[in-house]
């Protein structure tokens, strides 16, 4: 499945639940509230996915309450970054059915403390979103280590 085509399910998938800006948002936050009520545990003690969760929470009731609300650049670029990790929860566990990459990397993410907009959030994303790029470019990823380095084992010729 190539990215365009793992792209358009994606968008179809919000044109069908969201909608609009907001019905989107809305989308992408409880795919991400799933993901965190799931490993609550590991993910309560990161503040970059809290904190980005809690943002996004606060600019929905915002637009919810003004319907003519414009939203800054900052919010946007938040929103769009937020859309991604959506996208790339949803696509891991839902179109490619590899659940397990999220989990390993979830386990993984309790190596160390972080009480901001963490390194082990944008290690956890930088990961996966390594994964869905090679599964969205046809090549077989398996979670090959639960714990430990090689995280991951590619099993196609990249044709380089």
């Amino acid at each position: 499945m190539t990215p365009a085509r793992s792209q358009l399910l994606w968008a179809q998938k919000l044109e069908r639940e969201g909608g609009d800006l907001l019905g989107n948002l809305k989308v992408c936050y409880r795919i991400i509230r799933e993901l965190i009520e799931e490993n609550n545990e590991v993910l309560k003690k990161d503040g970059g996915i809290l904190e980005e969760h809690e943002y996004i929470f606060n600019l929905i009731e915002k637009l919810e309450k003004h319907s003519n609300y414009v939203l800054t650049e900052e919010e946007r670029t938040k929103i769009f970054r937020y859309g991604e990790t959506a996208y790339m929860i949803w696509a891991l566990r839902e179109l490619f059915d590899k659940d397990d990459i999220v989990k390993k990397e979830i386990k993984t993410w309790d190596n160390g403390e972080d009480f901001n907009w963490g390194s082990n959030f944008r290690n956890f994303e930088f990961e996966c979103h390594t994964a869905l790029r090679f599964l969205e470019e046809e090549q077989n990823v398996e979670c090959i280590n639960e714990e430990k380095n090689p995280d991951f084992l590619v099993n196609e010729e990249l044709g380089f």
